[in-house]
């Protein structure tokens, strides 16, 4: 018995992943279209990266909080991410939406048909950032995170995921490939946190979706938008191969090294 990190309750701990397990099963069908070989996983700090079926695991919810955050949110966001060609549920649905401004060739959305759930979207989200935050990983690179949101939002956020209301100056973006089925990258990227002027900017991905949570006092432009339209989520539609995170993510896998049955199959190519 120990405490559970959600619900502060002594209770028998799960080994929970950080990344739902279902979004591993999802990079692995996508990619495997692609080169048969299954889950590459890439490390900075050890500038590496090498076939896996490595999951990033802590023992740190009970399995009443896992529960609550698979019906929360995973149960609703996990099935909607790209998972192959022709399997990409969200971006279906965003296209029956109306956009409500178009910037620099992306969308943005706020949703009104009811076929998104946005407040699953919201909860899956901070559910990831708080989880990564929170929780002493098995991998130190993603251990970096630890503690990325602060003690103030860390406790707001954990209180939210138990059904108290959503934290002030806390706004989500969305952000849905627009990219040809055959052209969509199927990854995923732990929590990671960039400082700006006065607040900060939280970023993950699973295939086909990037999440990115601004966090702080009033971030120009986003907090008037946000008071214009009423929201806190926004679902924008882009094309990743066009935006910088694409080249950040090439320049990335260039510059690690292949080992195990990767290095032997980029010899062969």
């Amino acid at each position: 018995m120990i405490i559970c990190s959600l619900c502060l309750q002594e209770k028998k701990l799960e080994n929970s992943h950080l990344i739902p397990k279902s979004i591993y099963k999802a990079v692995r069908n996508a990619y495997s279209n692609e080169n048969g070989g299954g889950i590459v996983f890439g490390r900075s700090k050890s500038n590496s990266m090498n076939y896996t079926d490595y999951q990033v695991t802590s023992y740190l919810l009970c399995a009443e909080c896992e529960k609550r955050f698979s019906q929360g949110g995973e149960n609703e966001v996990t099935p909607e991410c790209y998972r192959g060609i022709t399997k990409f549920r969200l971006r279906k649905k965003i296209k029956l939406e109306t956009p409500i401004f178009n910037v620099k060739g992306e969308n943005w959305y706020i949703p009104k048909l009811g076929e998104i759930n946005t407040s699953a979207y919201m909860y899956f989200a901070l559910s990831v950032f708080w989880r990564a935050s929170v929780g002493d990983w098995q991998d130190k690179g993603v251990n970096e995170y630890k503690y990325a949101l602060g003690d103030y939002y860390q406790e707001k956020i954990r209180l939210y995921l138990l059904g108290e209301a959503l934290p002030e100056n806390l706004f989500l973006a969305v952000y849905v490939d627009s990219d040809n089925d055959s052209n969509i990258v199927p990854f995923t990227s732990f929590p990671s946190v960039n400082k700006k002027r006065n607040y900060y900017h939280h970023i993950f991905n699973i295939p086909g979706v990037k999440f990115s949570l601004l966090v702080g006092k009033k971030p120009k432009g986003v907090y008037e938008m946000a008071q214009n339209f009423n929201s806190k989520i926004f679902f924008i539609e882009y094309s990743f191969r066009e935006h910088p995170d694409f080249q950040q993510l090439v320049y990335n896998v260039k510059t690690v090294k292949a080992r195990g049955r990767l290095a032997s199959d980029d010899k062969r190519r």
